[in-house]
């Protein structure tokens, strides 16, 4: 299968670049110069497997874009970023973008980014598969089908740093996790990584899954320390 990636970005430089990175590693990427191109893209057939979005755009604010899209889609989506544009990151993260890549970057960097989201959300599933994953206070997270069932039944929608984030401390149900240890093990140890990553993620699951997200009953916060996970869990196999 031969993923499809939206490249939003208006300088010409930097979209032919990007362009030739991903159709050299045998993606089909789409080069969208302006947010209405990616619109009208989104409007004309199946979305993009993934969206590459420059958040200086000459049409409309990238954040602003990526919101809009969030509301109806759960597309990834990867922010190119400058590297002092720290509060458009945790905007970014805030509204649902998935990950973030500083400019200037590497094409490894570009492509393993690329690759570790499309990997999480575009893996083939077996026709029959066993039913694995967590279950707690009536929630159930699929890991097969990277999906989270609430308990009236209805899909919890959820970007891949959410799914990630969660499955991380429902595994270590229990116990306190730091902040680098999130990262880590919600693939986001990277370079140009800030703190507040995790916090933005936590917040975003919190308005998810608690009933009453200022007062969390599940993911509690360990002053100075990180987070767990205090509601009961049940692994799930077979």
């Amino acid at each position: 299968m031969q993923f499809r990636i939206a490249v939003v970005e208006d300088d010409h430089i930097v979209s032919s670049t990007v362009v030739d990175i991903l159709q050299t590693a045998g993606f089909t990427a789409l080069p969208c110069r302006t947010a209405e191109a990616l619109l009208s893209l989104m409007r004309s057939g199946p979305p993009p497997d993934l969206i590459l979005l420059d958040l200086q755009l000459p049409d409309q604010d990238g954040i602003a874009l990526a919101s809009s899209i969030r509301a109806d889609s759960n597309v990834p989506i990867v922010m190119l970023t400058g590297r002092s544009g720290e509060i458009d990151r945790i905007v970014g993260l805030e509204i649902g973008a998935d990950d973030y890549v500083v400019k200037p970057f590497s094409n490894l960097e570009l492509l393993a980014r690329v690759k570790a989201i499309l990997r999480r959300t575009k893996g083939i599933m077996p026709a029959s598969r066993q039913r694995e994953g967590f279950r707690f206070e009536g929630f159930f997270l699929d890991l097969a089908a990277r999906r989270l069932d609430a308990p009236d039944g209805s899909s919890v929608q959820l970007t891949v740093a959410e799914f990630e984030l969660l499955h991380a401390l429902l595994r270590a149900r229990g116990r306190v996790l730091t902040r680098d240890q999130l990262l880590e093990m919600t693939h986001h140890a990277e370079a140009d990584v800030f703190d507040r990553t995790i916090d933005v993620l936590i917040l975003r699951l919190r308005r998810k899954i608690e009933p009453v997200p200022s007062q969390p009953r599940f993911i509690r916060t360990e002053r100075g320390l990180g987070y767990t996970f205090a509601g009961a869990v049940e692994p799930v196999s077979g």
